[in-house]
């Protein structure tokens, strides 16, 4: 995200969010940064105000992770305004076959929902008795829309966050 300080907003505890989690950690780590975890579902406010404890040359980014996250996000008017200024920059991981999020035009990591059928079609297909159940990770596509909104007073090349708006889709 390009971001010093990081929010990640999450709305339940599942395997995936605490891999996301996992993953965000790693990767904040590697470049200096600070996350913390905001879980909604424990009572949480939505973390939009924390631009307001920051040194002034650092950028706050929300990780919304789950589609619950991403719709309390949504229906907060603060939190689009902060987005929609530029003072924050947001990216999510949407729930699988979440098309909400497109709409949005939020920077999201998403996974096809036809893969994923595929892929557990060929797991069952394959499956025999006394064998150990296979686990696996399926690629999803990062959809690099507006991760700072387009109508911002400042961009991210202005907050030192260059190269997060408009980027062709990228496999991972």
């Amino acid at each position: 995200m390009g971001c010093d300080v990081i929010r990640a907003v999450t709305t339940r505890q599942t395997r995936e969010t605490l891999a996301v989690m996992n993953g965000a950690r790693t990767a904040t780590a590697r470049f200096g940064g600070q996350i913390t975890q905001f879980d909604l579902s424990k009572g949480a406010a939505m973390e939009r105000n924390g631009a307001n404890t920051l040194d002034e040359d650092q950028t706050l980014g929300l990780l919304l992770i789950g589609s619950d996250a991403i719709r309390a996000f949504m229906a907060d008017p603060q939190g689009r305004k902060a987005w929609e200024q530029g003072v924050i920059a947001v990216a999510c991981f949407p729930d699988v076959g979440d098309d909400a999020i497109a709409d949005a035009k939020l920077t999201a990591y998403e996974c096809d929902a036809g893969v994923i059928a595929r892929w557990a079609c060929r797991l069952m297909n394959d499956t025999r008795p006394g064998r150990r159940p296979v686990e696996f990770l399926i690629p999803g596509l990062l959809h690099v829309r507006e991760t700072v909104h387009a109508k911002a007073s400042i961009q991210p090349e202005q907050a030192g966050m260059s190269g997060l708006t408009r980027l062709p889709e990228i496999a991972i």
